[in-house]
């Protein structure tokens, strides 16, 4: 009889899911709430809700942004702004501020902000998807928690993009011309004029009107697309359109600003679906990812299938990204194709270059407040989070990881798995679930999930070609609660019968005792795992 041989199981990090589950041969092919960083697959870090005070945040959260003033009320406090589909609000010290701006129209479930930092103010963008009416103003709150944002005097109207620059210039992006020239009675959708990059005189919030004596001044883009979006970043700002990507220069003199086209057929998503880091933007497209580095080049992604696919395009004006320095990542937030609102994610590692995606509902966020401080992301009930703290992940479904096929050479061998070797920080933390087949399109049987109390753990397992699942512990995956079933633990088959709930207690030495329950630090490390395997025949 031939020997079992450990065979490691060593995949790539990251997830590959652009066809079928059977192509995906050799390499991870999904999961939820699991990272790979560093030669290790662990689960995401935890969360916990903030306890606030003061106002209740009212409407859809759609945009965040974090910053410390060195003016106003609250000089040296770090602020957090939340924008939602009816208001504006700004957290500082734990107390939530109400600072919609007076007579702000009321709630919009299409509304969506951009926003950004002046100095110490707050200036933020409301936008209404197809909606290009004189009544949406740009406003800008000084730092009073006892005032309300108000509209920046003589800004353009009906903005779709707001940023400020290196050069401490702000810049709305589309809208009607400061001069008055516009329709209003029919202010529909002027192309020319959606296109346009206006600035207003430097350092000021309020001088949009180009004069001999100020620096204001205005530039239709070369592009038959309309703008959506900018962004500081080394060299320049970045503006975005619905089609294209143009570089915004600061060369002084008279014309003050060059613009240069850098990327085409690129245009992005969405107004907040860009980030920046340092001198690299990365953003989700109409169709893909890119990146801009100095040049524009498509991002490859081994999910693009998956998640473009699986995306309710009607609400792509939901979607937004946030980096994560301290894990090298960049995530997109979206509403998956039959959801309402934002449920999904997926993340790239743009060091290690690798995907994955899950579910999780947060609609906007910050990576953080102060240096050194953990992302705060909002979900769509106004609950504010501290993200990457603990490992509690409530209201989120178990993390897992799942391979794609593992088989013997060209797939026609028979092999008899036997042993499961685990190399894991925490034993058992993690449930190990084997699927197996004989052809790809063939009956799947389902055995397990094992617990990883012990090792080796001994199974029994005939097929062609396996899968296996690892899933942070937890007893509701060990069938109903009084199902009757054996238990595979330790070296040993345990020859007692148990339910759930016993299992639930259950720490294997391998006679099958009902000691202390194992603990569980919901904070493990998946290494490289062995399977003994033994080949049998080709039938």
């Amino acid at each position: 009889m031939p020997d079992m041989k450990l065979v490691p199981l060593k995949l790539p990090p990251g997830y590959a899911n652009n066809g079928t589950v059977y192509q995906t041969k050799g390499r991870w092919h999904s999961g939820n709430l699991v990272r790979f960083f560093q030669g290790n697959i662990q689960p995401v870090g935890g969360w916990l809700p903030r306890t606030l005070s003061g106002a209740s945040i009212v409407g859809t959260p759609s945009a965040a942004i974090a910053w410390t003033p060195d003016t106003g009320t609250v000089a040296q406090t770090p602020i957090l702004a939340i924008a939602t589909t009816s208001n504006l609000y700004v957290v500082v010290s734990g107390v939530v501020h109400d600072i919609t701006p007076a007579g702000f129209p009321s709630n919009n479930a299409a509304r969506t902000w951009t926003l950004d930092v002046f100095g110490s103010y707050l200036v933020a963008q409301p936008i209404v998807e197809g909606d290009f009416s004189i009544n949406i103003h740009l406003y800008v709150w000084t730092g009073d928690v006892t005032a309300a944002a108000v509209a920046a005097s003589g800004a353009p109207p009906a903005g779709r993009a707001v940023v400020t620059t290196p050069e401490r210039f702000l810049v709305q992006i589309g809208g009607y011309d400061p001069n008055g020239v516009y329709d209003p009675v029919t202010p529909t959708n002027t192309p020319p004029l959606s296109r346009t990059v206006y600035w207003a005189s430097q350092e000021t919030t309020d001088t949009w009107i180009p004069a001999v004596t100020n620096s204001a001044g205005s530039f239709p883009l070369a592009t038959e697309g309309a703008g959506m979006a900018g962004a500081r970043i080394r060299g320049g700002t970045l503006i975005w359109t619905n089609v294209d990507l143009h570089l915004m220069t600061y060369i002084g003199g008279i014309l003050l600003y060059s613009f240069n086209k850098v990327g085409d057929e690129c245009g992005i998503i969405s107004s907040r679906a860009a980030v920046t880091l340092d001198s690299v933007a990365m953003w989700m497209g109409q169709n893909g990812f890119f990146q801009y580095n100095g040049y524009t080049t498509p991002l490859p992604c081994e999910v693009q299938d998956y998640v473009f696919g699986n995306i309710n395009m009607s609400l792509a004006r939901k979607i937004w990204a946030l980096s994560n320095p301290a894990y090298h990542e960049v995530t997109w937030f979206y509403p998956s194709a039959t959801a309402t609102e934002i449920d999904s994610y997926v993340t790239y590692n743009y060091i290690e270059n690798h995907w994955v995606f899950g579910s999780l509902s947060r609609t906007c966020g910050v990576p953080i407040e102060l240096p050194g401080t953990v992302p705060v992301l909002v979900d769509a009930n106004g609950v504010v989070y501290d993200h990457e703290t603990g490992t509690s992940r409530s209201g989120s479904p178990t993390p897992f990881v799942e391979s794609g096929p593992a088989e013997i050479g060209d797939g026609d061998t028979l092999m008899n798995i036997e042993r499961l070797v685990p190399d894991e920080d925490n034993l058992g933390d993690v449930l190990l679930t084997v699927y197996a087949q004989n052809r790809p399109m063939g009956a799947q049987t389902t055995h397990g999930p094992f617990i990883m109390k012990n090792e080796p753990a001994n199974v029994r397992v005939k097929a062609r070609q396996v899968r296996l699942r690892f899933s942070q512990y937890d007893p509701s995956l060990l069938l109903g609660p009084t199902v009757l079933f054996h238990y595979s633990l330790g070296d040993a088959m345990t020859q007692a019968t148990y339910t759930r709930n016993s299992v639930a207690n259950f720490s294997s030495d391998g006679a099958g005792t009902v000691t202390a329950p194992p603990v569980h630090s919901g904070n493990w490390r998946i290494g490289t795992m062995r399977v003994g395997a033994i080949q049998t025949s080709k039938r």
